[in-house]
């Protein structure tokens, strides 16, 4: 069922949203995944998507330098996928505190780099503080762009409800992070 899930998320980011990718997501051993992205928007999607579908699980996010060495993503090496396995190595040793995402950045990173694991960082850290009414809610109308009446009539609410929900500041910040995306023909995923 999660790996099912998980295999969902990744097949509706495939779409229209692949030119982000560097290489194929991988669904590695247990319910692992491996991104390899040129940008923050398939990480933010996924993240987004996973809470939406009720899935809680942690990141780690490195950038760096990168040797593309086949097309899935778990069979490539480098500095940003060290950095992603040191912030994993301090994920884990936080204890008991619950830490949801760390982050990494390695060698060879540029500032667009950086600036695309801070903007993950941000944007998963304001979904992650939302109820999930509100995650539910705002993935379908950020980046599938569902309209007010589609949401309330997928979630059996009124539509009353849905804009309430939709008004918060998270999603107006998800919103505006990807107002580049949008205003460019769109962002469509399957």
């Amino acid at each position: 069922m999660i790996r099912g899930i998980i295999r969902r998320g990744m097949d509706q980011w495939r779409g229209d949203g692949g030119q982000w990718l560097a290489a194929r997501p991988a669904l590695t051993a247990g319910d692992s995944v491996e991104f390899l992205t040129k940008d923050w928007r398939p990480l933010t999607f996924f993240f987004h998507f996973s809470l939406a579908s009720n899935l809680r699980f942690r990141v780690r996010l490195g950038a760096g330098s990168v040797h593309l060495i086949r097309e899935f993503a778990d069979e490539c090496d480098g500095p940003a996928f060290w950095s992603a396995r040191s912030a994993l190595e301090r994920l884990g040793s936080k204890g008991g505190r619950v830490s949801v995402l760390d982050l990494e950045v390695g060698g060879g990173a540029d500032l667009e780099d950086e600036r695309n694991i801070y903007v993950a960082a941000l944007s998963m850290t304001v979904l992650a503080e939302m109820p999930e009414k509100r995650v539910a809610y705002c993935l379908r109308r950020i980046w599938f762009g569902d309209k007010i009446e589609e949401i309330a009539r997928r979630y059996g609410v009124s539509k009353g409800n849905v804009s309430k929900t939709l008004r918060s500041t998270g999603c107006f910040v998800i919103s505006r992070l990807l107002g580049d995306v949008r205003g460019g023909g769109g962002l469509r995923l399957r």
